[in-house]
């Protein structure tokens, strides 16, 4: 696997990925990617960041993992790009409004969330990006029919 990160000043590393990029090439990096993870904190510039068009330009097979902020993402968008069959699947540790609103998930097994909780130790992100890709894909290659909030 290649990990590709992004951030405001490149120049600062960026631990264990391969690729370190600018946060204003996000839009280009995202077509290579086969899970999206986002792990970045609320700020201005931050809030919306994954919307319509990042969705339409990730792989038909990819998924999107957010283990960062709710309001990183639109959930309508994400809602509507998983029912065109646009992505393969998204996994949401966080939402805007917790728990989901039902009317927001999908009628199948295509998205996942679960209950928020405070990192309890520093390799919390990592575990939960991890977790919640792996239980997606699973889900999505089992072709499950109950929505997500049943299975996770």
């Amino acid at each position: 696997m290649t990990v590709i990160a992004t951030r405001r000043d490149p120049a600062m590393g960026g631990g264990a990925a391969d690729e370190v990029h600018a946060d204003t090439d996000l839009m280009k990096l995202i077509p290579r990617a086969d899970f999206l993870v986002l792990t970045t904190a609320l700020t201005p510039e931050t809030t919306g960041l994954i919307g319509r068009e990042q969705l339409a330009a990730m792989k038909p097979a990819a998924f999107l993992v957010n283990v960062a902020r709710g309001k990183v993402c639109d959930e309508l968008a994400i809602t509507a790009a998983l029912s065109a069959n646009m992505i393969r699947g998204a996994a949401l540790d966080v939402t805007t409004e917790e728990p989901l609103a039902k009317d927001l998930l999908p009628g199948r097994c295509r998205m996942s969330s679960s209950p928020r909780t405070r990192p309890a130790k520093p390799c919390y992100m990592r575990i939960a990006s991890s977790t919640c890709c792996s239980r997606t894909s699973r889900a999505c290659s089992a072709g499950e029919s109950k929505p997500a909030n049943e299975i996770v």
